[in-house]
């Protein structure tokens, strides 16, 4: 029989003859962390223009997102690889879910896109502090841009 690991501390004090309880601290309920902010993009294959919706879920509970596209997830400080001129501001409601659409355009800042071209792209919100220097787009989804 298997069990989740557990920390145990025995205190053993023997006073008069009496020895006191052991104190047990299961891993799990010390560790509980809450879920990552997540997107979902349906579809995930957009021609360029066209529209995606996004649904979200384990956000912060009222509070406003910026939904962004870039061209990476993750970044170092200095650069900002998203299109700030194509954001989507959304309020997740009090389970920390949210649901709207979103048109998409070519990756920001990629050189050249010729007649076919497929890219890959991300669209997430709020981005954040992750490291030293590295900032995160959160609940960042990978979508494929495409153009005619």
């Amino acid at each position: 029989m298997s069990r989740p690991l557990a920390i145990v501390l025995a205190v053993a004090v023997v006073a008069g003859g009496i020895l006191t309880d052991a104190l047990l601290v299961s891993s799990a309920s010390a560790s509980t962390t809450a879920p990552s902010p997540h997107i979902v993009a349906r579809p995930n294959s957009i021609m360029v223009n066209g529209t995606t919706t996004l649904t979200g879920k384990n956000w912060p509970a009222s509070k406003k997102v910026t939904l962004e596209e870039c061209t990476q997830s993750t970044w170092v400080v200095m650069s900002n690889p998203c299109d700030t001129n194509n954001v989507v501001k959304v309020k997740a409601n009090a389970n920390g879910q949210f649901k709207t659409t979103m048109t998409v355009h070519t990756c920001p800042f990629t050189n050249s896109t010729p007649p076919g071209f497929e890219q890959t792209c991300y669209i997430g919100g709020n981005p954040k502090p992750s490291g030293v220097d590295t900032i995160t787009l959160q609940g960042a989804v990978e979508i494929t841009v495409t153009g005619p």
